[in-house]
């Protein structure tokens, strides 16, 4: 087992919310990967806007992308705060830019709306539990600080 590395203050456990939400989106990614896996047998000949091995290779690297996120945020890592804040960032971006730039049907502008409000609410929600987070690291670090300090 390798060594933790040095934290300033002592570990801070990120809320339980923030980790499900990035085991949901991991799981969003999973499934997607499979049903492009599953596209590209089953359906070869089917056209899309987007190629399902295209899919299936974004997905996975979103997969891995919260996977990450999560054993960083429960070993407590310094890193995973920022990091968790990143990805879903980027997630929600590519989400964006995959639905607005090349999708070619009408059911995508139908369902802006929709995508629009569960956007705002996933980024809403994961900006404010990484605020408390971060609110706890910090007060983690000033209590230990100022126990150095009164010694």
């Amino acid at each position: 087992m390798r060594p933790r590395p040095r934290q300033i203050g002592r570990p801070v456990r990120p809320p339980w919310l923030l980790i499900g939400i990035l085991i949901l989106l991991c799981g969003e990614n999973l499934a997607r990967v499979g049903l492009s896996l599953q596209q590209v047998v089953q359906l070869p000949t089917l056209p899309t806007d987007l190629s399902p091995v295209y899919v299936a290779v974004t997905s996975a690297l979103c997969a891995i992308a919260c996977a990450v996120c999560i054993v960083g945020a429960i070993e407590q890592r310094d890193w995973a705060l920022p990091a968790t804040v990143i990805v879903v960032v980027g997630y929600e971006v590519y989400l964006w830019v995959t639905r607005l730039a090349f999708a070619r049907s009408p059911e995508v502008y139908a369902t802006l709306g929709f995508r629009a409000i569960i956007s705002a609410a996933t980024l809403g929600v994961v900006f404010a539990l990484s605020g408390v987070w971060w609110l706890k690291i910090t007060s983690s670090r000033k209590s230990d600080f100022s126990k150095k300090s009164d010694i």
